[in-house]
């Protein structure tokens, strides 16, 4: 686990960014999935990150099967895999998350058995003791501040 402490801050985005951001939450993160989502691929280094977090958790958890895995953030599942089959192997159900609702919709489409669902991590619909392994491999780089997290 990364401390808080030891993640700087982000760069500061464009005043015209930064505005949108804050005004509009979520609504940001769906408009850069409509803009971008019909032309982007995944780049080959982002598949190369996926096995290198692949070889990790397997290391981490070995053989072990987990009733329900949470996944926060689907914008790898959506377009690619992403984790979701490996997490889909291991596990008995695996419930994805994301803000994004373009997001959410391709990854179910790309990905069936997983349970991927509109959410925001600083706010889980879900009760206490939900998940018995938490997936979570880009989600701390959308806060703008260590406050934040």
């Amino acid at each position: 686990m990364i401390h808080p402490a030891r993640i700087p801050d982000k760069p500061a985005l464009g005043a015209a960014d930064a505005g949108m951001r804050e005004a509009s939450g979520a609504t940001y993160w769906e408009s850069l999935a409509e803009a971008r989502l019909p032309s982007f691929e995944i780049p080959l280094w982002r598949t190369y990150c996926d096995r290198i977090h692949q070889a990790w958790i397997l290391r981490r958890t070995g053989p072990i099967r987990f009733a329900r895995t949470l996944k926060t953030d689907l914008f790898e599942e959506a377009l690619g895999n992403g984790l979701a089959d490996d997490l889909l192997r291991s596990s008995e159900h695996v419930v994805g998350i994301d803000v994004s609702p373009s997001i959410v919709s391709r990854a179910s489409l790309r990905h069936p058995a997983l349970q991927a669902r509109i959410a925001d991590t600083r706010a889980l619909p879900f009760p206490d003791q939900s998940f018995d392994r938490i997936v979570s491999i880009s989600t701390l780089d959308h806060f703008e501040s260590r406050a934040e997290l």
